[in-house]
């Protein structure tokens, strides 16, 4: 079916209907209604969960690409530096 052809059911009228009713919509709810930072791991403990296994799997990732030092002093090394 050619785009200039018309529907019989009503389908692009209903379509647009549609899209401009959710474009309505999405200006008067916000999608994002709240933002909370947590600047020192009170309410997520970022730290523990994402930053030390992130160091961890660089430290890994280092050795493998030939840096001289075992995991665990490339893990600590990049701590201290933190």
């Amino acid at each position: 079916m050619l785009i200039d052809e018309a529907r019989d059911d009503g389908y692009f009228a209903d379509n647009v209907k549609l899209r401009t009713k959710q474009r309505r919509d999405r200006k008067t709810k916000p999608l994002i209604r709240c933002v909370i930072f947590d600047l020192d791991d009170t309410l997520y403990d970022c730290l523990g969960q994402r930053v030390r296994p992130a160091h961890r799997c660089a430290a890994r990732a280092m050795v493998k690409a030939g840096l001289k030092a075992t995991v665990e002093a490339a893990y600590c090394a990049r701590l201290q530096a933190f």
